[in-house]
């Protein structure tokens, strides 16, 4: 046992012998060694180290990159909802608001600020119901993602387009009848398309008279004659028409009832007849385009001259889409009273009973030309306004205009000359002649005659050489009747409720200017937005 002991003490000496010898050989290479090995890991880790920096580094710009790219995708989204709303908005308070609190996105959020102008001069929110035509906005959406902020800013123009209601697309409206008798005509003027009729009721032509654009009738009333034009086509809603003496038509449409044609009457384009048949007498009428009719087509000795296809006898004749054109409904054109009109205009109510210049009777009494007292109050406000709208709200007044007494001449004369656009609300109209409504200088004008809509059914009459310069549109609007004659011209529009008359040479150039002017004769709101100079602010 002692012997194992020190035989294995004897190994591990010699061992240790031979580790010392081998260090010896090395003499001091030993140490250089692992100083270097040293010097290696210290290098490995410095290298590891600045690599991890790096890398850290390049996430954390990245980061930033990201959330400052973010910010500015919201800040545009936030512009463009802003614009958005603009176009979609149905009304003045349907716009963005002054100043909008944050909306979030999926990353980040924006928040929409806007500052609203006219004519240099700012307009503080809440915006006011009627807005002037132009307003400038400008828009400033800022975007946010974590400690990122992106600001853009762009200029949008509001220019707000009145555009009359459906009815007001007609030279005369009325959903009762229209009569027209010695040479009453309607035509198109230089800026506009309106030329056409509608009578929910009978209609009758004679005597010369002339539309140059289309007809749109519940039933005629007479015969077709007398050389009587129209320059569209004539819709005839039930009953049957009758087409003589030289009547020249642009193209005809008949629905419930038959057609009869002779005596020289043209129709320049196509006819058709959808309940009914088509009988043609001597002397022979001449149709320029095609005779659709679901009736028997008859004719005597000899046949009518057919520009175009013949096809009677069945209901398949009548081409695709030929139809009784939809009639607008009646507007309510009222009031909206002093605060829903646009900024800068003149307001004045006139009351229907009291003492002053204020009342019915002073205001309107254009007698005072006549007696040699001067102009009427009313004549002196007209004349002396300047603003670009001057409503007189006089609805319980029946204004009743003298004229005549000195055969149109000198003191006969009342002349309205106009620096604004004129609005009058009365309950009923009539002007007895020798009153002349007219612009003061080369700039056009508006004037608009309104009984308004709920405030019942007082009339609007003309006669005796009634005289609205080319130099104003006008509109008459009643829901009651309407009736000029002798020598009445007008540029202009009638809309009314009851039956409409006139003859002995009426002339109407079509116009629905008057109507733009007032806040319920227009849609609700109609604006064209234009973005001009949409630029990064801040990033």
């Amino acid at each position: 046992m002692n012997e194992r002991h020190e035989m294995r003490a004897v190994q591990r000496g010699a061992l240790r012998r031979r580790l010392r010898e081998r260090a010896g050989d090395a003499g001091g290479d030993g140490g250089s060694v692992l100083v270097l090995v040293l010097v290696v890991a210290v290098v490995l880790i410095a290298v590891t180290t600045v690599a991890l920096g790096n890398a850290s580094s390049s996430s954390g710009q990245t980061g930033a990159y990201v959330d400052r790219t973010t910010a500015r995708l919201d800040a545009e989204s936030g512009f463009q909802a802003a614009v958005v709303q603009m176009k979609d908005a149905t009304s003045p308070s349907g716009l963005p608001a002054c100043s909008g609190s944050a909306t979030a996105m999926a990353y980040g959020s924006y928040t929409v600020s806007v500052a609203y102008a006219s004519g240099g001069s700012a307009l503080s929110c809440p915006l006011p119901g009627v807005l002037p035509s132009a307003v400038t906005a400008v828009v400033t959406s800022t975007g946010r993602d974590r400690a990122a902020a992106t600001e853009i800013q762009g200029t949008v123009t509001l220019d707000a387009v009145p555009t009359p209601l459906p009815a007001f697309d007609y030279a005369v409206y009325t959903p009762s009848s229209i009569g027209m008798d010695s040479q009453a005509v309607v035509e198109a003027g230089t800026s506009t398309a309106l030329p056409s009729l509608y009578a929910g009721g009978a209609w009758s032509c004679t005597n010369s008279n002339v539309i140059q654009g289309n007809v749109e009738v519940g039933s005629l009333s007479k015969v077709l004659s007398g050389s009587c034009t129209i320059g569209g086509t004539l819709y005839v809603g039930s009953g049957a028409v009758q087409v003589a003496d030289t009547v020249n038509l642009g193209a005809l449409q008949v629905f419930g009832g038959s057609l009869e044609m002779d005596n020289y009457s043209v129709v320049r384009g196509d006819v058709d007849v959808t309940a009914g048949g088509a009988t043609f007498g001597n002397p022979t009428p001449i149709i320029g385009g095609s005779l659709y009719a679901s009736g028997a087509y008859v004719h005597n000795a000899g046949a009518p001259t057919v520009g175009g296809t013949v096809c009677t006898g069945s209901a398949s004749c009548i081409p695709a889409g030929v139809a009784m054109p939809k009639a607008p409904p009646f507007p309510q054109v009222t009031d909206p009273g002093d605060s829903g009109w646009p900024a800068g205009t003149t307001y004045v109510p006139i009351a229907a009973t009291g003492s002053g210049t204020d009342t019915c009777g002073s205001f309107f009494n254009l007698s005072y030309s006549h007696s040699g007292a001067g102009p009427s109050p009313f004549t002196q406000l007209v004349d002396a306004s300047t603003a670009p709208t001057t409503v007189i709200d006089a609805p319980g007044c029946a204004v009743d205009l003298p004229g005549g007494q000195s055969g149109c001449t000198g003191p006969g004369i009342s002349t309205e000359s106009l620096d604004t656009n004129l609005v009058l609300f009365v309950q009923s109209f009539q002007d007895w002649g020798c009153n002349i409504f007219q612009s003061a200088s080369s700039s056009s004008h508006t004037v608009a005659i309104v009984v308004p809509y709920g405030d019942g059914t007082g009339g609007i009459t003309g006669t005796n050489s009634t005289v609205f310069d080319p130099s104003v549109s006008v509109l008459l609007y009643t829901p009651g009747p309407v009736s000029f004659n002798s020598n009445v011209s007008m540029t202009g529009q009638i809309v009314a409720g009851g039956p409409v008359y006139f003859t002995n040479n009426f002339t109407d150039v079509a116009s629905n200017a008057a109507a733009s002017v007032i806040p319920t004769a227009v849609q609700p709101w109609s604006v064209q937005v234009v973005v001009s100079g949409e630029h990064l602010v801040t990033s």
